[in-house]
């Protein structure tokens, strides 16, 4: 049985998503598990996923839901319907290097006691996964940090059962639910491990809400009032 499963909301991401596939396609060492979460997409996306041709190791399974969802409801149908012990995030338009997954399995046998695993990341404004205007090295984990800012990276990977204990994501955000998720985990003690080694390049959009919008900053700032 795997140890992992890679959740993936989906919402008209014809434009990267072929590139996803070809990233999750090329990752190297054991097995793993995807669940597509397809929030009715209305573009070319759900049929070039339904038509890839993957690998014998990764186990699929595609969702398809009859409206659109927001992402945080996408990630928890994708939870609820994983049968492995960790699962993470993966976005459309985000890119992975090919030895994510392998790091992640010396991982799991390296730190077994820990509930979330994140990794520095590049910030990169191209397709380029290695063309890179910043990165994203963050801080060992303390409660005091993250209540400051979010650490854990766009691809942390987290023990299923750690997220059903605490209640699963709050489908009430709009961008920053993960950055709840995470400062709840810390607050009830559970235990974070950052590993050095760079996993892949978050991309980094003009139009991204979790940049940009003063709702987010507004969400930010609920949270870590909450959370201190």
């Amino acid at each position: 049985m795997n140890k992992i499963t890679i959740i993936c909301s989906n919402y008209n991401s014809d434009r990267w998503i072929d590139e996803y596939l070809r990233y999750v396609n090329n990752q190297k060492g054991e097995g793993f598990d995807i669940v597509f979460i397809d929030a009715n997409s209305t573009d070319n996306s759900l049929r070039k996923i339904k038509n890839f041709i993957f690998n014998s190791k990764i186990n699929v399974k595609i969702i398809e839901l009859p409206t659109r969802v927001g992402v945080y409801a996408a990630w928890n149908i994708g939870i609820k319907n994983s049968n492995t012990e960790y699962v993470m995030n993966y976005n459309t338009d985000d890119m992975i290097f090919d030895c994510l997954i392998d790091i992640y399995h010396q991982s799991i046998l390296k730190f077994p006691e820990a509930d979330i695993v994140y990794s520095p990341c590049g910030f990169v404004s191209t397709r380029n996964i290695k063309e890179f205007v910043g990165f994203g090295n963050w801080p060992d984990h303390s409660h005091e940090i993250l209540t400051q800012f979010c650490i854990c990276g766009p691809f942390p990977l987290v023990k299923k059962k750690s997220i059903e204990e605490v209640g699963y994501f709050d489908e009430s955000f709009v961008s920053s639910g993960d950055y709840e998720m995470w400062l709840k985990l810390s607050k009830k003690g559970y235990k974070f491990q950052k590993i050095p080694k760079l996993l892949g390049s978050f991309y980094f959009r003009n139009d991204l809400i979790s940049s940009n919008s003063e709702k987010a900053r507004q969400e930010d700032l609920y949270i870590q009032s909450k959370y201190k």
